[in-house]
């Protein structure tokens, strides 16, 4: 009878340690399945604000629930402030006392307040998302890539018929209207894509332009290739594929960059350092020889001439009233950010640059870095550079210890930034903000 009984004790006491056990994994998979979750919603978000098409997009509210999602969500889980994190926000207060007391005449709190919230919340998100940010990015991407075919094709075959669509759907839902983000109306965009009316041969995706779904694409093409350890898989090839229908300078020029650093990993510790700096030459010769033939190619030899000859016209007017709305370009934009901070080129015009932007009301300035140069001056250039290559070697940390060559991260981002206004959004701010994380 005892031993019976020291038996089905044993037993009843195994069932319960199996139960525990499995009421301990069913709690997990839930934290992990909600942690995964709140993932997808974050990066969703800095996906669609990324796409800057349409009022969504650009929306305060947006950007609201962005922040304060992230926000909430690191209070809720406990997650600790890194101290590198409080030293930031403290040298961003000290930015905007200087631009207060020596640099704008009219400080806009409500636009330092919305930079700084942005930047906190991106460095919340890195820290709350972890290795399911780029998990979740993947998904997003290949969706963004998978629904813009059939639209695309639409719009080679019959672009006018597509455009019919495009004005029905915006008039069903007017709250997405917007042209190119300010007043061009050669682009019609209905939330999943956008039409490109005059150049039809080119896929703009869900984003604004063409370039900036190069942009994107580029960006979790990269951060994929270091996960998977640079290999071309199926999501690569998706990526890719793409990648081309957008026929954008920029994003090829940024595309071969990526396809340097694939193979400069591929090779570096696997050879000789004689052989490897044959095979580096050898990468550099045909480097050159690629622009070469980039700038042969008519369409894109006529639309890199075209800008130069149509931005030194327009420069050469600038000083003019212009009661039309004109695009400066990426080489007017340059001049005329360049000159703006020649008096100042420590810490640039500022962030509030109210009189700045009243001068030039009529002008759209699409070089993103000059800008960056212009708000910020040397010193905001400096820690662009400092940020984004310690960044790169955080990204390496978490994602893929093996990869080498974190300066191709900063050329990555200086390149999309040359061709595109995005270095305080979300998704670039990633790239600037990651070493932020370590403790």
């Amino acid at each position: 009878m005892q031993k019976n009984y020291v038996g089905n004790r044993a037993g009843h006491l195994e069932s319960l340690t199996t139960s525990l056990h499995n009421l301990s994994n069913a709690s997990r998979d839930m934290r992990a399945y909600r942690s995964f979750g709140w993932s997808l919603l974050l990066v969703a978000l800095l996906s669609l604000m990324a796409t800057r098409a349409n009022l969504l997009a650009l929306s305060d509210i947006t950007a609201g629930l962005f922040i304060f999602g992230s926000t909430l969500l690191l209070l809720k889980q406990k997650i600790a402030v890194t101290p590198r994190t409080i030293f930031f926000i403290l040298g961003m207060l000290l930015l905007f006392v200087e631009n207060y007391f020596f640099t704008v005449t009219t400080f806009d709190l409500k636009i330092y307040a919305k930079l700084l919230a942005l930047c906190i919340s991106v460095i919340f998100m890195i820290q709350l998302t972890g290795s399911h940010f780029l998990t979740t990015l993947q998904k997003i991407t290949i969706a963004l890539c998978v629904l813009s075919w059939p639209f695309y094709l639409w719009q080679i075959i019959h672009v006018s018929s597509l455009t019919s669509f495009g004005t029905s759907v915006q008039q069903w839902l007017p709250w997405i209207r917007i042209g190119r983000i300010y007043q061009d109306t050669q682009a019609i965009n209905i939330l999943i894509h956008t039409i490109e009316t005059t150049e039809n041969f080119r896929n703009s995706g869900a984003f604004w332009e063409p370039g900036g779904f190069a942009s994107f694409l580029n960006l979790a093409l990269v951060l994929h290739l270091i996960q998977n350890n640079f290999r071309f898989d199926r999501h690569t090839r998706i990526i890719l594929l793409t990648l081309l229908t957008t026929f954008s300078t920029t994003g090829y020029v940024v595309l071969f960059l990526i396809l340097v650093f694939t193979m400069a990993n591929r090779i570096a510790g696997k050879i000789t350092p004689a052989k490897l700096a044959i095979r580096l030459f050898l990468i550099i010769t045909l480097g050159l020889l690629f622009f070469y033939i980039f700038y042969a190619i008519p369409i894109f030899r006529e639309k890199i001439d075209n800008q130069i000859s149509a931005q030194q016209i327009l420069i050469g007017d600038i000083d003019f009233d212009n009661p039309n709305y004109s695009s400066l370009g990426r080489f007017g934009s340059m001049i005329v950010d360049l000159r703006s901070v020649q008096d100042r080129p420590l810490f640039g015009r500022g962030y509030s640059d109210t009189e700045f932007r009243s001068q030039f009301e009529n002008y759209n300035f699409t070089n993103g870095l000059t800008s960056f140069i212009g708000h910020f001056g040397l010193v905001g250039f400096a820690w662009l550079l400092i940020s984004t290559y310690a960044s790169g070697k955080s990204i390496f940390r978490q994602y893929n210890s093996q990869a080498r060559f974190p300066v191709f991260i900063t050329l990555i981002v200086l390149t999309i930034a040359f061709s595109n206004p995005i270095l305080l959004t979300p998704l670039l701010l990633y790239f600037q903000l990651h070493f932020l994380t370590n403790s």
